[in-house]
């Protein structure tokens, strides 16, 4: 169940970022951006995103896993329902770059949790339920996306029901 949990959690997060690129196009034009301005958005995300990493570590370290991936949650669902409100280019570069800070908080407390709350016998087991979702992700978020956006007839609610579903997992 913890490695479900985990592995639920990383996958709504992962979800922002592919949902991103399938709705490209309409944020493009919603917000009146170039596709070179969306690239450097995704770019400037990832760069923060990777030494973010080794930071994570140490907090997770020094504050406990279960705390840091709480502030994950919390800052990703904040941060995909500020997405759904943005209106130009220079607050999109913005949130791309907090969103890289702050969402590369996810799968390294869930991997120390892992490394706690398993024995020795079970840990590559949850491991790998957990990096599952780098696979079941992309299966099921663009029918998800795309369906939702289409219901919904735009790119904006989709983002404010992902932040609410992102929620969900504190729940539990």
């Amino acid at each position: 169940i913890i490695a479900l949990i985990l592995t639920t959690c990383y996958s709504i997060q992962y979800m922002d970022r592919l949902a991103m690129g399938y709705v490209s196009t309409e944020m493009i034009a919603d917000m009146n951006m170039s596709a070179v301005q969306f690239g450097q958005g995704m770019f400037w995300m990832l760069v923060f995103y990777g030494p973010m990493q080794g930071v994570v570590g140490a907090w997770c370290d020094r504050f406990g896993a279960k705390r840091v991936l709480l502030v994950s949650i919390v800052g990703w669902s904040i941060l995909t329902f500020w997405l759904s409100m943005i209106q130009s280019y220079d607050t999109w570069f913005w949130r791309q770059i907090i969103f890289g800070l702050v969402c590369a908080t996810e799968y390294v407390p869930s991997a120390r949790i892992i490394a706690r709350w398993f024995s020795k016998r079970q840990r590559a087991q949850a491991s790998s339920v957990l990096s599952y979702a780098w696979i079941l992700t992309p299966a099921w978020a663009p029918i998800l996306v795309t369906n939702l956006v289409i219901l919904f007839g735009a790119w904006r609610p989709f983002f404010v029901y992902a932040a609410l579903f992102g929620m969900g997992p504190l729940q539990l």
